[in-house]
């Protein structure tokens, strides 16, 4: 439906919510469903917030007249039904689809009545979304309470005619997990919002949960599983809360560790109930799962089968792999023994599900036999990359799969908690992957606290609802259109870009992960291994980056109008501003131990601006929680979750280490210190300079003492440009050279110097400038060696071929390079099927010799049992070397740690050139579901870095491989 805004712009057919002063009543069937009449409420509060006058609310459209909103569900509506008799609405194609709905303009619908907006729901729930989708149309965002967005004020509302029919969802049950809530949900809704509803233990009651669930409606959500944390009080602990649900049409569920609806860690006592043993105390298990069963069994649910430990910990019980198995299968049998007693004796018609998530995904691998009506859940591995999917025999033999994602998590390695940070671009590489092998029956994602994961939570949901037509260019499509619904931004792309870096940079690093330490066991912080040296200073081009970002939100953010800024504060400023502060307090305590160890007096300066960003980051939380919305959100944000040494200040120096001269020199690339006077190992020449890849480098002159030293510097040549000659050393100066190209002499070996003197000593730089003639530069790709290596995104190949059963994608925004290949099979019988997908770099090695290729792929997992995630790599027409990134060990395992925790799984093989030149590498891939980020090949001069060189294309030419976000079957 299209919203016109101008009164003046009616046309005979439209229909007018709003003009001048009068709204249209809202028409519905009191013996419709429980959630129209809620939902029609809210929907009179939503027409107030855009126009300042509530509209009327009618159950009889008998002295209703002009304009008239009529809302209801198909077969519990008689103003509907009526309609429909009438042949005025059709709903031909509404009545057999689940959730969906249609919204129609009508003209005389009854007597008195000149025009209608119908609003059709096919069930309940799809009478609710299509209120809801009202509501939104005329500017009401779904987080208006959640995040504080504002309204625009309208003079007038008119919705043109026409017809729009929405549904059904591609997945069925859509829905979040509130999980690790201690500090944030909880403490808000014990504290600030509902503490009447804590007394005695802290939790959320109705009061909450109403406002949850009016969130998951405008979200087109149908599924909760509530918080459950030791500490939170059971939802079934507060009688109204399930009532609640159910008049608000939300399925209730419980966790992959709570099985039955109930909350274990809340609910059973070992003192009362016994051990927590299958085995030894049968009966009164299954007493305590009835029990559930019985006071719920009449409301909308999802039963978990299944067991677990207490809490999240594996299923009591050391035996072998087989007996565990068939104590599952046992438990399951007594569960839906339960299910026939007290819900339904047709069992199969009970919605189901069993989490294959940690251990259980092993007994499920082993071979365990499930009843072919319940929902196999797999999960991610708790950041983002699923484990496993179903085979095209397991979807013949089970008919409904669902996927448990994370978005927040804590555990192994470390907790992500506070800043949401997962790339869009990565939830719908995984997600749409599952949806295309079966896995739409159930989406759950685990939300945390809720509150700051915002964006992820609706994209998510809204994938869930339109999987089948989200493609790799949703992320960034996604983010435009919500920057331009919350914010009304007159240049909505800038919006999106801006957090798009965002979640390049965070997923280079998140920064719960900056510290480089680990939990189970805690170990402290240490060192980052982004360089303060090599590469332009990587440490500093990673905080540049943040330092571009935080000065693009604080400008939009001083243009907005107030009444927006509370939104954009907890939606981009808040998470935007604390990722850069907690980058910058850890590279720059670094560099204050770095620069210390060199013999910089500035060491100490770089100790204060890490002190000032722990400062800050505590200052910004306190201005959320006090200052936003007027005090609303005190306690929903904390900045150190479980105090993990991360959340800390992390150790500085301030002192430096003495050097002969009161002038010291360090050249980009050089880890020890040096001096004017000579210091003893100091490394004074510069990376080479390359014609291709025209990179520029950088020296700093630097003061090891108080008082200011004069200094000048003079190049042995006029093509050398430096970016200063001289000048006053207090602390440092960084002094950039570039080669002017069209001046320097040709050559492959060329030598530069610079003269840098100052406090009565000097010291000559020197470094090689590579200008040959030979190869031309095209306009086209070329990839080349520069510094003793390679760098290309390993979306920038020259060439793809396959048997014409892959498809080879660009995803926009994902993986460390913000721009990632993924390789998938054109069908669904990938799973024993021959794959080969082979694509090609073509690039220009200048030294000969035994070189080693790093390949840097996402660290996901192998899309079923029995399958790899392998690749073999090669040069030109060689044998090659077959790797494999699957990291097989769990959570415990190093390799995948390692992995997760900086967004890269990399393998390394080795290969001989024999002859400068033209050369090929082809990776040839074995296995579906690869994503390939970045390939960097060490030909003797690979600098120690985090990332990785930049890339060495030539300046001249433009990267190859495929448009962003298009895909290929080659």
């Amino acid at each position: 439906m299209n919203i016109e805004w101008n009164c003046g712009a009616f046309r005979v057919g439209d229909f007018k919510l709003y003009d001048r002063g009068l709204a249209a009543p809202i028409l519905f069937d009191e013996a419709d469903f429980e959630v129209v009449r809620i939902v029609a409420r809210h929907f009179a509060a939503d027409v107030e917030r855009v126009t300042g006058h509530i509209p009327d609310i009618a159950i009889s459209p008998d002295h209703l007249s002009g304009h008239v909103v009529i809302a209801g569900t198909l077969g519990h509506s008689r103003w509907i039904d009526a309609l429909v008799k009438d042949g005025k609405v059709v709903t031909a194609d509404l009545i057999h689809l689940p959730e969906s709905f249609v919204l129609q303009v009508v003209d005389n619908p009854f007597p008195d009545i000149n025009t209608a907006l119908v609003i059709a729901g096919s069930d309940r729930r799809g009478t609710a979304y299509g209120i809801f989708e009202v509501s939104k149309q005329i500017g009401v965002s779904p987080w208006y309470w959640w995040a504080d967005v504002p309204t625009t004020r309208r003079e007038c509302v008119i919705v043109r005619a026409g017809r729009q029919l929405t549904g059904p969802p591609a997945v069925r049950y859509r829905g979040i997990f509130i999980n690790d809530e201690d500090w944030s949900l909880r403490e808000w809704a014990s504290i600030t919002f509902a503490p009447e509803e804590a007394q005695g233990q802290k939790g959320f009651g109705p009061r909450t949960y109403e406002k949850i669930f009016e969130l998951l409606l405008r979200l087109r959500a149908n599924l909760l599983w509530p918080a459950m944390h030791p500490g939170t009080k059971p939802f079934n602990d507060y009688p109204e809360n399930k009532i609640l649900a159910d008049r608000y049409a939300i399925i209730m569920g419980s966790s992959h560790c709570e099985q039955m609806l109930r909350n274990n860690v809340g609910e059973w006592d070992t003192t009362r109930d016994g051990d927590w043993n299958f085995v030894t105390n049968r009966e009164r298990m299954i007493d305590y799962w009835a029990e559930r069963v019985r006071e719920n069994g009449r409301c909308e649910n999802i039963y978990t089968l299944g067991l677990r430990g207490i809490h999240d910990d594996p299923m009591p019980g050391h035996e072998s792999l087989e007996k565990r198995a068939a104590r599952l299968t046992d438990v399951i049998e007594a569960q839906r023994n339960i299910l026939r007693e007290h819900v339904s004796a047709n069992v199969q018609a009970v919605p189901q599900i069993l989490c294959v998530y940690k251990e259980v995904l092993e007994l499920y691998k082993a071979g365990m036999h499930l009843p072919p009506d319940v929902t196999i859940v797999f999960s991610d591995d708790n950041y983002g990359y699923i484990t496993c999917l179903p085979s095209p025999q397991e979807r013949a033999q089970y008919s409904k799969f669902g996927i448990y994602y994370h978005i927040s998590y804590w555990g192994r390695p470390h907790d992500y908690l506070w800043l949401y940070s997962t790339p869009l671009a990565l939830i719908w590489s995984e997600m749409r992957k599952a949806f295309d092998r079966g896995a739409a029956d159930l989406w759950v994602v685990n939300v945390g606290g809720l509150k700051a994961h915002e964006i992820g939570m609706e994209y998510f949901l809204g994938m869930a609802w339109n999987a089948n037509s989200w493609e790799a260019d949703s992320p960034k499509h996604f983010l435009t259109e919500w920057a331009k619904r919350e914010f009304g931004l007159s240049r909505p792309q800038e919006m999106a870009d801006l957090l798009t870096e965002y979640f390049t940079l965070t997923f280079a690093r998140k920064p719960e992960h900056m510290g480089w330490n680990k939990v189970y066991p805690e170990t402290q912080n240490r060192l980052s291994e982004f360089s303060p040296t090599c590469y332009d200073d990587e440490a500093e081009r990673y905080l540049e980056r943040y330092a571009a970002l935080v000065k693009q939100v604080d400008a939009i953010y001083d243009q907005l109008e107030a009444a927006k800024r509370d939104a954009f504060y907890q939606l981009v400023v808040y998470p935007v501003r604390c990722a850069a502060l907690t980058a910058q307090k850890f590279l720059y305590a670094q560099k204050s131990q770095f620069y210390a160890a060199q013999g910089r007096s500035s060491a100490a300066f770089y100790a204060v601006l890490a002190r000032q960003a722990f400062e800050a980051i505590q200052s910004e939380t306190d201005y959320y929680n006090t200052q936003t919305a007027g005090g609303k959100w005190q306690h929903v944000i904390s900045c150190r979750p479980r105090n993990l040494p991360v959340f800390a200040m992390p150790p500085t120096v301030d002192t430096p280490h003495p050097l002969k001269t009161a002038v010291g020199i360090v050249v980009e690339g050089a880890e020890l210190p040096g001096s004017l006077a000579g210091e003893q190992g100091a490394n004074h020449w510069l990376p080479s300079f390359n014609r291709f890849t025209q990179e520029r480098h950088f020296f700093d002159i630097f003061n090891s003492g108080s008082a200011p030293v004069q200094w000048k510097a003079v190049p042995s040549a006029a093509w050398i440009h430096l970016s200063a000659t001289e000048g006053l050393l207090e602390l440092e100066q960084r002094i950039w050279i570039n080669v002017d190209w069209e001046s320097a002499p040709p050559g492959d070996n060329i030598t530069g110097e610079i003269v840098v003197s100052g406090a009565g000593s000097s010291e000559t730089l020197k470094f090689h400038v590579f200008n040959p003639a030979w190869p031309e530069v095209t306009g086209t790709q070329m990839i080349v060696e520069s510094n003793g290596a390679v760098s290309v995104h390993g979306a920038h190949f020259t060439r793809c071929s396959s048997d014409e059963r892959a498809v080879v994608q660009v995803i926009p925004g994902l993986g460390r390079s913000g721009e990632a290949v993924s390789i998938l099979s054109a069908g669904e019988d990938d799973a024993e099927a021959d794959f080969c997908v082979e694509l090609e770099y073509r690039m220009v090695l200048f030294t000969p010799g035994s070189h080693l290729v790093h390949c840097y792929c996402l660290p996901t997992h192998p899309l079923y049992p029995g399958r790899g995630q392998r690749f073999t790599v090669l040069f030109n027409e060689e044998a090659g070397q077959t790797v494999d990134i699957t990291a097989n060990g769990g959570e415990n395992d190093k390799v995948w740690q390692d992995n997760v925790l900086r967004g890269a799984a990399i393998a390394s093989t080795r290969h001989r050139i024999t002859a400068p030149g033209w050369h090929t590498l082809k990776i040839r891939i074995l296995d579906p579901g690869l994503v390939i980020d970045q390939i960097v090949i060490d030909t003797g001069g690979l600098m120690p870095s985090y990332l990785g060189p930049p890339e060495t294309i030539s300046r001249k030419s433009q990267p190859a491989g495929m448009i962003s976000g298009s895909s290929l079957v080659c």
